[in-house]
């Protein structure tokens, strides 16, 4: 059910505004035999969290047409924390013109100090987002660092008593990547987490063992501060385990510490497997080839 409801906002580009009201009344058909709708609720609300926050709606009028229709059948309780969600886009936008006018307006030398990394901030009300796990001790790259000291100072300055709280795990980026087989940069759209235990991968010519020896999870925990062991697994999985094409890392299974005897058949290579031991070694593909 929570699936039907899901794609009412994904299947309304290419249809009219009257196919897309016809749709969404079926879905609301089918919407009042459920039984358990805190349950449906929750779910929703985190998939329309997802979509507004990675700007992956592809009608925010149609979103918020689904959302008006679920106030008039169960009450504004029920959608009220939705519609704040609304505003904090709208507000974050906003925030962020206002931002980039105060950036503008810096001098050169101020405006030097936060680099050529451009960063987007969406404020986000506590209390009608979902609740999202907290990563305090991600090791941020210096340019990022000075963003985010920036814009809390202006955010504090101009907006006083209000407290920021950032939310590492909602954060999403641009990587530009350079493989040696092929000719130009690609940018890799990645969340933050990702982005940083890439940058623990980095090519840095006074540590050429780096790429040689590669990195253990326990490693690439210490490098990023990414001290969720459940959360890094995950990252590392979609890093070197996905589809051709899209392994930028590469996974080297070990059943022991370097130096001990590794087991393995000479007839029948073994499969690698999705479970990441603290053993395990990740290397940068530098073979990758994309199409």
């Amino acid at each position: 059910s929570g699936a039907s409801a899901t794609a009412a906002a994904a299947v309304v580009g290419g249809t009219t505004e009257s196919e897309m009201e016809i749709f969404q009344t079926a879905v609301l058909s089918l919407f009042r035999h459920i039984h358990s709708k805190d349950v449906f609720e929750a779910f929703y609300k985190r998939d329309l969290a997802k979509r507004l926050l990675l700007n992956k709606s592809v009608s925010l009028d149609a979103e918020r047409a689904l959302v008006s229709k679920l106030k008039a059948e169960c009450g504004g309780g029920y959608t009220a924390k939705m519609e704040g969600m609304f505003k904090d886009v709208e507000l974050s936008r906003d925030v962020m013109t206002n931002y980039a006018a105060h950036l503008h307006g810096l001098s050169d030398v101020e405006r030097a100090k936060v680099g050529s990394v451009e960063m987007d901030v969406q404020v986000l009300t506590t209390g009608y987002w979902p609740v999202y796990p907290q990563y305090p001790n991600l090791t941020l790259p210096p340019a990022l660092v000075a963003h985010k000291q920036r814009f809390e100072t202006y955010y504090a300055a101009k907006y006083q008593g209000r407290r920021v709280s950032w939310q590492h795990a909602l954060g999403n980026c641009i990587v530009r990547a350079k493989f040696p087989k092929i000719s130009a940069p690609r940018d890799l759209v990645v969340s933050l987490c990702q982005a940083l235990v890439l940058l623990c991968f980095n090519l840095d010519e006074d540590e050429p063992e780096s790429d040689s020896q590669g990195l253990t999870i326990l490693d690439v925990m210490t490098k990023s501060g990414l001290d969720d062991r459940g959360e890094a697994e995950r990252v590392l999985q979609s890093l070197s385990l996905g589809s051709d094409g899209t392994r930028v890392l590469l996974k080297l299974d070990r059943d022991g510490p370097p130096g001990e005897a590794a087991v393995a058949s000479p007839k029948k290579p073994r499969k690698t497997r999705r479970s990441v031991s603290s053993h395990d070694i990740f290397k940068f593909n530098k073979s990758l080839w994309l199409s």
